[in-house]
């Protein structure tokens, strides 16, 4: 990459150091206020994930694989309160009997 910077970006989670290269005119877009995928489309979307948020790649399937075990929580409980209130929670699709 010609004329190419290097980004140190310290994860906000982990707090390990990680080097991203960058091309030097994208990057000056970025920072002033250009979408990166705009200004930096060679970049992977991890590196500019971690440029945008300051969470690692690494951090960042942490945090997916822990929310995804969210998702079913939230439908558990949803079914519960659904109960509670005496109705019948039926599947994603199916008519209701009314």
């Amino acid at each position: 990459m010609d004329n190419a910077l290097q980004v140190n970006v310290v994860c906000r989670l982990c707090e390990k150091s990680q080097i991203v290269t960058v091309p030097r005119e994208g990057y000056l877009r970025f920072q002033k206020g250009i979408a990166i995928q705009s200004a930096m489309p060679e970049i992977p979307a991890d590196q500019r994930e971690l440029l945008i948020s300051g969470v690692c790649p690494t951090c960042w399937k942490e945090l997916e694989t822990e929310s995804e075990g969210d998702e079913e929580d939230f439908i558990e409980d949803d079914v519960a309160d659904a109960k509670e209130l005496g109705l019948e929670p039926r599947e994603m699709g199916e008519e209701d009997p009314a």
